[in-house]
């Protein structure tokens, strides 16, 4: 294989990869929460695989029913069904029509909901409470990795948007901010509900959580260790 064969292969995988990056998302989120047994993974890989394209779907569905009934250009909210802008194998695409709706389209809105749900993540590390006797270098160290987390997340999550619509060009504006209204809150509030029993330990990606010990379980009393005996 030649220096242009492999170039060009590394191009197409990193393309394929890109427009397939919802489903990436979705099998590594299965696969480490089956190897590993982790919640927090098996709560995000049933966001992305349920959560987000049945909400998408009911979004959708209402914006098309709405949109369609006025005098707007239909290119204002149509998005191509191509190669490049569909997300599984571009095999059987002579059977669906040119353009489909798309006020967001489903890898938008994945993208969308999975950043927001790592910054969400990180900020709500930030802002956990910490034991007035933890120490301090401790608390640091986790208020840094969480913060730097939420901020790569954010910032990560833009580069990814910004390449799909300059790269591709598949993505409406209109799109980007029905995504940002309906997804951040979704991330949100599936963030929190899956945390409501597990006080973050049970949806925290980054593994911080699950490294600090309960409030219950740093009360000031003393301990003391004997030797057993029979």
């Amino acid at each position: 294989m030649g220096l242009s064969e492999f170039i060009s292969g590394t191009k197409q995988f990193l393309i394929s990869g890109f427009r397939s990056f919802p489903i990436i998302l979705a099998v590594t989120s299965f696969i480490l929460a089956i190897f590993q047994t982790n919640i927090a993974f098996i709560l995000l890989f049933v966001a992305i695989a349920f959560i987000v394209p049945i909400a998408n779907t009911f979004v959708n569905t209402i914006g098309e029913f709405i949109l369609t009934k006025t005098s707007l250009d239909p290119s204002s909210y149509q998005i191509p069904v191509s190669a490049v802008c569909t997300i599984v194998s571009p095999e059987g695409l002579t059977e669906m029509p040119a353009t489909i709706f798309g006020l967001p389209s489903y890898w938008l809105a994945t993208v969308v909901f999975f950043f927001s749900y790592l910054a969400v993540n990180g900020f709500s590390l930030y802002n956990r409470e910490s034991s007035e006797h933890a120490d301090k270098n401790a608390v640091f160290a986790r208020k840094s990795q969480a913060m730097m987390g939420a901020v790569l997340a954010i910032v990560i999550g833009l580069l990814f948007i910004g390449m799909r619509f300059i790269i591709s060009g598949c993505e409406k504006g209109w799109g980007l901010v029905i995504a940002l209204f309906t997804m951040i809150p979704l991330a949100i509030g599936w963030y929190r509900f899956a945390a409501a029993c597990g006080a973050d330990r049970l949806v925290d990606l980054f593994g911080i959580a699950n490294g600090m010990l309960p409030m219950s379980a740093k009360a000031n009393v003393p301990y003391v260790c004997v030797k057993e005996t029979f």
